[in-house]
């Protein structure tokens, strides 16, 4: 004799008669649950690879993006600029003795054209440091003729390299004329 029923049929007819009508439900409610947790499991790794390929694709983009790299060598342009405009603002010698000594010659030269008499002059060579910045101190002291303050004044202030000058103090005289001391600081860095 032959058996002509398929697997399918012969898993069938034992269950039904092995298996009581709950124990089949609690199997069908089971097999759903697995499916339900299947999915969900499903759908949380779809999501996570959606994110990971949005991610990806916007690396891609900016990578590929020349604009970025036009805008960064931009960027290093302006910084570039800065930093020359910056060294340009900076009184540089090799040595801070040198660096002293330059200072001294032009502080000179902005005295002589006010016309400032009794020239008295000190520029320290031992530089002040405040954290990354260097400066070179110096005092100015002598007697000006009437109305050429404003000389001296604006070659300080137009002076480049960059002085700063800190403190001043003027004092008339009976002649006319003022009494000036000047005190100042001037950015330096040895190289």
């Amino acid at each position: 004799m032959s058996d002509t029923s398929s697997p399918a049929t012969t898993l069938r007819a034992r269950i039904e008669t092995q298996m009581t009508p709950a124990a089949r439900y609690g199997v069908v409610v089971l097999a759903l649950l697995l499916c339900i947790f299947g999915l969900r499991t499903l759908i949380g790794s779809v999501e996570a690879l959606r994110v990971e390929a949005r991610r990806t694709a916007g690396d891609l983009a900016l990578l590929s993006d020349s604009s970025a790299e036009e805008t960064w060598a931009k960027r290093l342009e302006q910084a570039r600029s800065a930093q020359a405009t910056w060294e340009g603002h900076i009184w540089t010698a090799v040595s801070e003795g040198v660096g002293a000594a330059q200072l001294e010659v032009t502080l000179r030269g902005l005295c002589n054209e006010a016309g400032v008499a009794k020239l008295q002059m000190t520029v320290s060579p031992e530089p002040l440091r405040r954290g990354e910045l260097t400066f070179l101190r110096f005092s100015v002291s002598g007697e000006m003729p009437p109305g050429s303050f404003h000389t001296l004044a604006a070659g300080l202030g137009t002076a480049r390299p960059d002085l700063l000058v800190t403190d001043v103090q003027l004092a008339a005289q009976r002649s006319g004329g003022v009494t000036i001391k000047i005190e100042g600081l001037a950015p330096f860095r040895a190289g």
